[in-house]
């Protein structure tokens, strides 16, 4: 049985066996490390938690200007267009969403759109966008 004084350092007992008491509230790694016979340092768990929080500001900061990015294009003024062009099902994964693929004329290239919205049963979309200098945004894409 493993439990841990507020020290972090595991006590031996006659028997070779760890005693380890934890007064303070309890730390799933710091018991796992008592059980397993580590001493974690404390500067190992700063180092660890100035990690997880850089990740998690880098992840922020991405998310962030990627929207901002997208109102610029949205908000700059460009011009509205749509078209109507057949469309193929393209299936989600891990990393991307299900949708479809549709050719955008304009970039001369396919695009994914995805969870357009569902009206009718033809094999064709309606696609509404926005396009300036920044790049494409497209607004709605309409299954007809």
């Amino acid at each position: 049985m493993a439990v841990q004084y507020l020290t972090g350092h595991p006590l031996q007992t006659g028997r070779g066996e760890s005693l380890c008491i934890r007064i303070s509230r309890p730390d799933p790694g710091c018991v796992r490390d008592c059980l397993a016979g580590k001493k974690t340092s404390a500067a190992a768990r700063k180092k660890w938690t100035l990690l997880k929080a850089f990740a998690g500001m880098f992840i922020l900061c991405t998310l962030f200007s990627v929207t901002l990015f997208s109102l610029a294009i949205l908000c700059s003024g460009g011009t509205r267009s749509s078209y109507t062009a057949h469309y193929e099902y393209s299936s989600g994964g891990s990393k991307s969403c299900s949708g479809i693929t549709v050719f955008d004329a304009e970039l001369n290239n396919t695009i994914k759109i995805c969870r357009p919205t569902w009206i009718g049963y033809r094999d064709e979309v309606r696609v509404v966008k926005v396009s300036n200098d920044l790049g494409i945004v497209v607004k709605e894409a309409v299954i007809l």
